[in-house]
């Protein structure tokens, strides 16, 4: 097979040949996946895609392949993550289970052939990760996680990727790597967290059983309490509950389901009941995403038979847990969306239980205080349409989230089309009146910003230089949510920190009078 471009990351656990007995090499390796799978669909790497992650089982240790289609430095994010399931880990279990992990960082080009993976770019990612001089550096502290990264990932990824990628903190290193001169590298260590574990005599609620979706509701991060002791090894692994949700509420849904997972502890060896991964979707719910994992598609017949390995796995000791799935969608449009794609596949082993909404947050124009100024806006803070559709007369603008890959985005636009088209429903009658492709091109042409999500688009904003239109002239259409997360100086996700000490152009937050659209969460 041709040769195809990756993104490597290996993992070694160390001094794995010192563990007490293979029961406790048995631990650390399913601790060590868990700890990566959890970290990898935190920072939205692919684990589930099998088309665009390859995995190998090295012992002690992986070698994982990730698709040139996924950002590289969503590799540098999953860092963090990894070091925080580590530390849930080892607060949780005996101390021959103890894990700590060397990772490297590179990309090539691998082949693939029937016996696995090979290229260059492979041999010297191990040649790293085996490097005398890491293996060193690693023995200096104790952190949970040590990364290593080639000198081409560093100025190619960390270095290119800004502020957010943190490349201050890496120091430089010379590793022997079988050449003549030895290779420059770069190091970094991430700490285990302050952890807190708290076992109470607090009865546990059931447990969470079957393939049928569950709500999420309320869980915070373990942290180990000094004096406090470790609760023994857990034997019975947690159910593994995944639950979809869009990048913009993926913080909010991370907290609750960090508590959810608190709550829900065995009573007599405070051992985890469930552990939830929540995935961070491609597009806007990740509908047609899930779809192609079959996450919708599975017949009663597959899915008891899920229940029946997942039942007898648990009784016996074993790995396999059972699962279930939540999908948070942004709104009802999502809902239709599925429908839609249901019916279009022809799937019939699928029904969708409306529970109704868990949260609001109201569609809300953000406008840069200069501009608000300058307009003269009332100090309400609520605008009629008819005069915010008379703002691109006046040279300013609008700012939106794509419609095709976020549902706030095309809530923003159906808004925007009612608005402009003196329409509550848009309908085919509608759209095709004898002015409405003249107006609705009008509109479409004061969109100054058009990014995939919203936190994109706040993101571009709190970087854009002043003076620029999008500094001073761009009012955003986003949810009331995601503009008081921007406001306070929130991460956005994590894609977008703001520096200590930067500024950000003010934007105050103004309701539209008249038909405008809540987004709302449902749980399904």
């Amino acid at each position: 097979m041709e040769p195809r471009h990756y993104t490597i990351f290996c993992v070694d656990m160390v001094d794995s040949t010192k563990r007490p007995t293979d029961w406790h090499r048995r631990v650390a390796r399913s601790g060590m996946y868990r700890a990566l799978r959890r970290a990898f669909v935190r920072a939205r790497l692919p684990w589930h895609l099998r088309w665009r992650r390859h995995l190998e089982d090295r012992g002690d240790g992986a070698l994982i392949l990730v698709s040139a289609a996924v950002p590289s430095a969503r590799a540098l994010q999953a860092l963090p993550h990894l070091a925080r399931e580590l530390a849930a880990h080892n607060a949780t279990t005996n101390a021959g289970a103890h894990i700590r992990l060397r990772v490297v960082l590179h990309a090539g080009e691998v082949a693939h052939d029937p016996y696995g993976v090979s290229g260059k770019a492979v041999d010297d990612a191990f040649r790293l990760l085996d490097a005398p001089e890491f293996k060193a550096a690693v023995r200096e502290n104790d952190a949970a996680v040590h990364v290593i990264i080639s000198d081409a990932f560093y100025t190619g990824v960390v270095e290119q990727g800004g502020p957010q990628n943190d490349p201050g903190a890496y120091r430089p290193l010379a590793a022997s790597v079988r050449q003549e001169r030895p290779a420059r590298a770069w190091t970094r260590s991430f700490p285990e967290p302050r952890l807190r574990v708290r076992v109470t005599g607090r009865s546990a609620p059931p447990r969470v059983l079957g393939a049928a979706a569950v709500g999420v509701t309320a869980l915070s991060l373990l942290t180990l309490v000094p004096g406090e002791s470790r609760p023994m090894f857990c034997d019975d692994p947690p159910v593994q509950l995944r639950v979809r949700v869009s990048a913009e509420k993926a913080g909010v849904v991370q907290t609750l389901a960090q508590e959810f997972e608190r709550i829900r502890r065995h009573k007599e060896t405070g051992c985890r009941m469930v552990d939830i991964n929540v995935v961070t979707a491609s597009d806007a719910g990740g509908i047609e995403e899930s779809v192609r994992q079959g996450w919708l598609m599975r017949s009663p017949a597959q899915t008891s038979v899920e229940r029946t390995a997942a039942a007898s796995a648990q009784s016996t000791g074993g790995e396999m847990s059972d699962e279930a799935d939540v999908w948070l969608p942004d709104s009802s449009l999502e809902v239709e969306q599925v429908r839609e794609v249901l019916r279009a596949q022809r799937i019939g082993t699928v029904t969708l239980d409306v529970k109704g909404s868990i949260a609001r947050s109201r569609l809300v124009l953000g406008v840069p205080r200069s501009m608000a100024d300058r307009l003269k806006l009332p100090g309400d803070g609520v605008v009629p349409w008819e005069e915010a559709l008379k703002w691109p007369e006046q040279g300013y603008l609008f700012g939106r989230a794509s419609p095709r890959t976020s549902s706030t985005g095309l809530a923003a636009t159906a808004a925007l089309y009612r608005a402009v088209l003196g329409r509550d429903v848009l309908n085919e009658d509608t759209l095709s009146g004898t002015d409405a492709a003249t107006r609705l091109h009008a509109v479409e042409q004061a969109i100054a910003r058009d990014d995939d999500e919203p936190e994109r688009l706040l993101c571009a904003v709190r970087t854009s230089p002043a003076g620029s239109d999008l500094h001073d002239r761009t009012a955003v259409l986003v949810s009331q949510k995601a503009l008081t997360d921007y406001r306070a100086g929130d991460s956005l996700g994590g894609r977008c920190p703001l520096p200590s000490g930067a500024g950000q152009p003010e934007l105050l937050t103004f309701a539209v009078r008249e038909g405008t659209p809540c987004s709302t969460t449902r749980t399904w």
